[in-house]
């Protein structure tokens, strides 16, 4: 996608877990996350060609998300924002930041998942995503939240 033309908006590479994890704990409105996400980023930033970012409003963390580039494909995950932002730019920028880093490492094929009846299909179908396919995970119990 490309890059929103707003000036109160920035995206970067996290370099506080902490911070990524919360804002994508609230912007998946499961606050409780948190620890879990934690752990989650300090693997992640552990891993070569991993990458977390995350958005900000007005001064504001809004929106994080999570690439990892392995032989030349590129995983958006944990793509989350806030819910207040969700009408701005923030998921197009933190997508166009997180391509842009996947492509400059070496990456020439991006796949995001599209969780069934969370409508996210239609919004990555809007930043230029096509053949979505819509990932169905079997559980015994249904989790309190899907990370991935």
């Amino acid at each position: 996608p490309s890059e929103p033309d707003d000036p109160r908006l920035r995206v970067f590479e996290a370099d506080d877990i902490a911070v990524w994890a919360e804002v994508v704990a609230k912007g998946l409105e499961e606050p409780h996350a948190f620890d879990l996400l934690c752990r989650l980023g300090d693997l992640t930033r552990r891993a070569a060609g991993h990458r977390l970012f995350v958005a900000t409003y007005m001064g504001e963390p809004a929106g994080g998300v999570e690439v990892s580039l392995d032989e030349g494909i590129a995983f958006v995950r944990r793509l989350a924002v806030k819910r207040r932002y969700r009408m701005r730019d923030v998921a197009r920028a933190l997508l166009h930041f997180g391509c842009e880093a996947a492509y400059a490492d070496g990456g020439f094929r991006i796949i995001a998942r599209a969780l069934d009846g969370t409508e996210a299909e239609r919004r990555l179908e809007s930043f230029g995503f096509v053949g979505m396919q819509i990932s169905w995970e079997l559980a015994r119990e249904r989790p309190a939240f899907v990370l991935d």
